[in-house]
């Protein structure tokens, strides 16, 4: 029996009865709230139109769709089901993004109702909560800590950058381990792998205690604990190089601004250790990562592909000529290299689904009711292999991008490494400079080749950032011998 058909007959009954229970009346009330509330969620559920989704199971909802690449698996879902699907993940409602046009609705169109972040596990243990600029709640302090950027000669930051790369790269210096491998490589990584983890406190939130026996927890709390001592000794550093007043005013780096941020700033923000640390974090840990896996996608590609490893390594040597290393005005003008670099971007983007993104009002998207407090990832991935956009989407040709207008900037939704929008990346710049500078330096110092004649695994290992899963083993010869 339907629950309105019982509550009236119930009401009948105690009509005849003259209500004989002194709790009857509250009783009776009770029950008329609940219909007319149970009323009204189904006449809503009726008048809206939520986006198509695949049949989900009891409880774990879509969870079961996502695979261990979960870009490919919802790529291949948004083939059968739409560029706009509503998943439940757990009990948490997940709009899932993989065209461009639904990606402007989201970073363009409806960028404000969609510029929050939910807090994730992740982002609790190791950015305190969302006090970086990545996970920031959209507010005044998100827009205090991006415009940290502001008064700042950025030609001459990305310089002193790239300048810095190099000099880390050739001559190795500061964290610098056994071997040339720093100490802090293994734990950057482990970071980075962590924000990708589903954690089951994310999407079930009464069930976190499940994290604790698989023992994610302690593996986020053991990592958050070693990289904040990490980053408090880098802050001490740099507080008591401001004491011996040694440091010219060219050499500040990222901390020395960020320092004199917190120091001098008159805002109603608050800016404590703890939010110093996060904006750190965000800088060191993604720009390390995201630089990382893009030069390693890079260098395997031009490997599989020895007609383009010529071609970019004929245009960086004719252009850099005798000299041993690569500048950045000499980047400026590689075409050819800077092609390789975004056709690397697009088969390989930093972040394959972006970090999720919360409405905080309901809104109509393409006909669609979306709901206030809906999670949204935008598949980056597909949207970079769409057919519809691209002419042999899987295929690494460099030569799409000649006398191609299109960036990476966020201003073109077909390219979107980086992501749109207000919650675009702020470090796309340091990256960008990052890879170039050492990406040049490799091909024009370099001729690679692979040991015994292997072919390379291009297997996937997921994460917040999708590294090959097997490590890149190339035998370097040196061109200036």
């Amino acid at each position: 029996m339907a629950l309105p058909s019982m509550v009236l007959e119930w009401f009948e009954n105690q009509q005849r009865t003259g209500f004989s229970h002194p709790a009857s009346l509250s009783f009776c009330l009770f029950f008329t709230l609940v219909s007319l509330l149970w009323f009204n969620r189904v006449r809503v559920a009726r008048s809206t139109k939520l986006p198509p989704a695949p049949p989900k199971l009891p409880i774990i909802g879509h969870l079961h769709c996502l695979g261990t690449l979960p870009h490919r698996s919802l790529e291949a879902l948004s083939r059968k089901y739409g560029s706009l699907m509503l998943l439940h993940l757990g009990y948490t409602p997940t709009l899932v993004v993989s065209s461009a046009d639904m990606g402007r609705e989201i970073m363009k169109t409806h960028d404000g109702i969609f510029a929050n972040r939910p807090i994730t596990t992740a982002a609790k243990e190791f950015l305190y909560g969302g006090k970086d600029v990545a996970f920031a709640p959209h507010g005044e302090y998100w827009r205090q800590a991006c415009d940290m950027r502001r008064d700042v000669n950025l030609s001459d930051l990305i310089a002193g950058v790239t300048n810095n790369v190099i000099s880390r790269v050739a001559l190795g210096r500061s964290f610098e381990g056994e071997h040339g491998r720093s100490e802090y490589s293994e734990l950057t990584k482990d970071v980075m792998q962590l924000f990708g983890k589903f954690s089951m406190e994310d999407m079930f939130p009464s069930l976190g205690w499940v994290d604790v026996l698989t023992g994610l927890k302690r593996k986020m709390r053991k990592t958050s604990k070693a990289m904040h001592q990490f980053l408090n000794e880098v802050v001490e550093e740099h507080l008591m190089a401001k004491k011996d007043e040694a440091d010219e005013a060219d050499q500040k780096d990222l901390v020395d601004l960020l320092l004199e941020y917190a120091e001098g700033s008159s805002s109603k923000i608050e800016f404590t250790r703890e939010n110093l640390r996060s904006v750190i974090l965000d800088m060191f840990v993604a720009g390390t990562d995201t630089t990382y896996t893009t030069l390693e996608w890079a260098m395997a590609e031009l490997i599989n592909h020895p007609d383009v490893m010529k071609k970019v390594q004929e245009e960086v040597r004719r252009v850099a000529g005798k000299n041993p290393t690569v500048y950045e005005n000499d980047i400026s003008e590689m075409e050819y290299f800077n092609c390789v670099i975004k056709e690397t971007l697009r088969l390989h983007p930093p972040v394959v689904l972006s970090l999720p993104r919360v409405s905080t009002t309901s809104v109509i998207i393409e006909g669609y009711h979306i709901s206030a407090k809906t999670r949204v990832i935008i598949n980056i991935w597909a949207i970079s292999r769409d057919p519809k956009i691209w002419d042999k989407p899987d295929a690494f040709i460099p030569e799409r991008f000649l006398k191609n207008p299109i960036d990476f900037k966020g201003k073109d939704f077909e390219y979107i490494p980086f992501g749109a929008g207000r919650r675009v990346c702020p470090g796309i710049s340091f990256g960008i400079a990052s890879v170039e500078s050492i990406l040049a330096n490799l091909l024009h110092r370099f001729d690679w080749e692979l040991p015994n004649k292997m072919d390379i695994d291009m297997t996937e290992d997921f994460g917040l950032s999708v590294n090959l899963k097997y490590p890149l083993h190339l035998v370097p010869v040196s061109h200036f011998s």
